[in-house]
């Protein structure tokens, strides 16, 4: 539960209630540029790594924390505490 927010890295959002067709075609671009040739390039000529996580999957993590039991979630706030 603590460490649930890892798999969600840096992403991108926007605000909710975009059309369904707006938020596809956002994730196709994201998509796209993740693997992009050029920028692919660009990522290893600055000697950086980029790992991404598709939209799907950002939304499978996203709906498994928040279908945590509501008992795990008070233990991890004792444990936040402590």
């Amino acid at each position: 539960m603590l460490l649930a927010g890892q798999g969600l890295g840096r992403p991108y959002f926007t605000s909710p209630g975009v059309p369904e067709d707006r938020k596809a075609a956002l994730r196709a671009a994201f998509d796209a540029t993740m693997k992009d040739p050029d920028f692919l390039a660009e990522i290893a000529k600055a000697r950086l790594e980029v790992s991404p996580t598709s939209g799907v999957e950002i939304d499978r993590l996203l709906a498994d924390i928040y279908a945590s039991p509501r008992e795990v979630i008070e233990k991890a706030k004792q444990a936040v505490r402590n």
